[in-house]
This record gives C-alpha cells, sequence and structure tokens, in this order.
C-alpha cells in the first residue's frame, strides 16, 4: 500500500475466510469462560500483551516490595544509627546488607575486613542515603523509583484491558517517586504513600479485572516475584546466626516487611514452646497455604494462572513444589547452614519458573525491546 511501506506496527491480526492452521505460540493462554448456559467464549491473548502484563505485575510487586523493605529499615537506622555497638546497630546492619542483596543495589562502602574505612563509610549519614538512594533513583535497577517506571511502561503497552483507574494511580505514583526531599528528611510519608498506590493497584485489579488470559498473566507476574522476593530475602537476612537478640530484631524486620508479624505473634503464643521463633517464622512465609504472603501460596496461585500453558512451566511448578514439599522445617531452623543451602536450591528452582514461562510462553523480544533478566 502507498506510503505505508516503513509503517511500524504491533499484533497484527490476518483475518481469512474461514479457520486455519494457527502459528506456534500464536497465543499463550486461551483460557475458556464457561456460565450455566455451557460454553461461552475463547478470549485470546496476544503474546506481546501476555508479556506486558506478566512483567507489569512483577515489577509492580518488585516495587512494592522493596518500598515494604525500606520502610522497615528506616525504623531501625532512625532507632540505631548512632549508637554502634548494641544489637540494634547490628541488626540494622544486617537488614541493610539483605536489601543489598535482595535488590542488588549495592552501598559504596569498602570491604567489612577493612575495620577503618568501614567506621567511615557507617557515619550516621551514610545508611539514610543509601535507602534514599533505593527510594528515588531512577536510573539503577533494583531501586523502588526504577521499578515502579519500567511497571507504568509495562502497563502502557497494554492500556486497552486495564481500568482507567489505573492512570490516576500510576500518575500519582510517578508524582510521589519524582518530588523532591531533602536527604535528611525522613521516608516514611514517602514509602507510605508508595506502598498505598500499589495497594490501589491491587485493588483495581483484584476488583475491576475480568478473569481471563489478561488476568492471569498480571497475577502470574506479581506470584513468581513475590515468590522469589521472599525466599531471597530469607536467604539474606537469615541464613547467618547472630546473637540471640540480633536475630530477634532481624525477624521481627522481615516478618514486618512481609505483612505477618501479627500472625507470627500470634502463633508463637499458640504454638508448642519447642518450636523456634524462627521455624514458626518459616513455616509461616513458606510452607503456610492460608498465607497470602507464604510461597506454597505463590505457587498454588501460579498453578491455576498457567494451568493452560505449556507442559515445561507445569513441570518446573511441580519441581518447585517438591523442593519446597521436601524441606523440614524444624530441622532447618536448627542448622542455619543447611537452611540456606535448601533457599538456593528454592530460588534454583523458582528461576527456573521463570526460565520456562519466558522460553514457552511470553513473547520473545529483540535485544533492543528486552526487560532486564530477573534478580
Amino acid at each position: 500500500m502507498p506510503g505505508l511501506r516503513d509503517a511500524i506496527a504491533k499484533d497484527v491480526w490476518v483475518v481469512g475466510e474461514g479457520p486455519g492452521p494457527r502459528a506456534s505460540g500464536a497465543t499463550p493462554a486461551e483460557p475458556v469462560i464457561t456460565g450455566s448456559h455451557g460454553r461461552v467464549a475463547s478470549v485470546p491473548l496476544p503474546p506481546r500483551a501476555a508479556d506486558d502484563l506478566y512483567w507489569f505485575g512483577r515489577y509492580a510487586e518488585r516495587a512494592e516490595s522493596t518500598a515494604r523493605l525500606i520502610m522497615v529499615a528506616d525504623d531501625l537506622v532512625e532507632d540505631h544509627v548512632r549508637r554502634p555497638g548494641t544489637p540494634g546497630y547490628e541488626a540494622m546492619q544486617v537488614l541493610l546488607d539483605a536489601i543489598d542483596g535482595v535488590t542488588v543495589v549495592h552501598r559504596d562502602r569498602p570491604s567489612r575486613r577493612d575495620a577503618a574505612p568501614r567506621q567511615q563509610a557507617d557515619r550516621p549519614s551514610a545508611p539514610l542515603a543509601h535507602l534514599h538512594t533505593l527510594t528515588f533513583d531512577g536510573a539503577r535497577s533494583g531501586t523502588v523509583r526504577y521499578s515502579a517506571r519500567r511497571a507504568a511502561r509495562a502497563a502502557g503497552q497494554v492500556r486497552q484491558v486495564l481500568s482507567l483507574d489505573t492512570w490516576i494511580v500510576l500518575s500519582r505514583l510517578e508524582r510521589t517517586l519524582t518530588t523532591p526531599i531533602d536527604p535528611s528528611e525522613q521516608l516514611q510519608s514517602v514509602l507510605a504513600r508508595t506502598i498505598e498506590s500499589f495497594l490501589a493497584l491491587s485493588g483495581i485489579a483484584a476488583e475491576g479485572m475480568i478473569r481471563d488470559a489478561s488476568w492471569a498473566f498480571f497475577d502470574a507476574g506479581r506470584r513468581v516475584e513475590r515468590a522469589q522476593e521472599t525466599v531471597r530475602l530469607l536467604r539474606h537476612a537469615l541464613g547467618e546466626p547472630h546473637a540471640r537478640r540480633v536475630d530477634t530484631l532481624v525477624l521481627d524486620a522481615v516478618l514486618r516487611s512481609r505483612e505477618s508479624l501479627i500472625s507470627h505473634r500470634r502463633r508463637v503464643a499458640e504454638r508448642h514452646p519447642a518450636d523456634t521463633r524462627l521455624a514458626i517464622a518459616l513455616d509461616l512465609l513458606l510452607t503456610d497455604a492460608s498465607n497470602p504472603r507464604a510461597l506454597t501460596y505463590q505457587l498454588t496461585q501460579l498453578v491455576a494462572d498457567v494451568g493452560t500453558v505449556k507442559t515445561p512451566v507445569r513441570e518446573a511448578l511441580s519441581a518447585a513444589t517438591t523442593v519446597l514439599d521436601g524441606g523440614d522445617i524444624v530441622a532447618l531452623a536448627r542448622d542455619r547452614d543447611q537452611l540456606t543451602a535448601w533457599l538456593r536450591e528454592l530460588e534454583s528452582s523458582l528461576r527456573a519458573v521463570s526460565k520456562a514461562l519466558d522460553t514457552t510462553t511470553l513473547r520473545h523480544r529483540s535485544p533492543g525491546l528486552a526487560f532486564e533478566e530477573p534478580r
């Protein structure tokens, strides 16, 4: 057609006279919607849209998770940064190191073995400045602003399947994370507004998205990210033993960031005295099917989300479930080396789930359009 030789298009549909062969991988899922009158409709979803919805879910979950971690760390910094040598100060350092490991945004500081420079790097302003970086730096992968921006970018590619309310929330989120504040100011109000925006997005999706393939891939992204973030945080924060008071403070911080501290306290009061606080926490965050933050809950939801997709994804999910079911939580809580090894195995199995989704179900992007590899 004249004038269209150099045009750019996406998701082009060629309509024929009748049914014809479908290209392999043309649509990752076409769930069947049924009602009281039987089969109603089949809703196709282009691979590009599935990919964008999946990454919208992943980046939104990643940004919210990071914001929750920073909020908890900011409380520890406020309370303990001027008290070196105390259990609170050590717990603060453990959590900051864990956040570095989870986000892969590392503080600019010398090695622990270099004691003198370490004191200089740990002057009172350094931890707070690092938390500001983790919140506002939009150029570094792993920060809240970077993940929020990537979530908005992915959402913009599937505008047609999202509620108009989504854009009100995303615009407010962008304003929150681009309004400069002084590095000495408290982060709590900014982080509270940020988390509030992500809770609004979750509510809009839960109450406004039709439960078809669009919902399935958005939710799958959230579940994959939440599963990986939880296991990674547990390994980095709880993989090494510390003094009892330090362990208590770090464990409480982890539980707060996973919205599970109140449930944990109730279960500690109800459980047998032989069950350690760590064992109860691991059970709550990994194997408790009633906790929407638990790993087993994420895997169950993923099975439902991707039930119609290709065999490698189902096999990867089955393998991850097998690893999870094979862990003796009580015994692992007593041996941190074994716990760390098991959490690494869990991480590997969850990366296999992500890889199976990416290679067999989602659209393969050219290097220029690709999202970054999952952490």
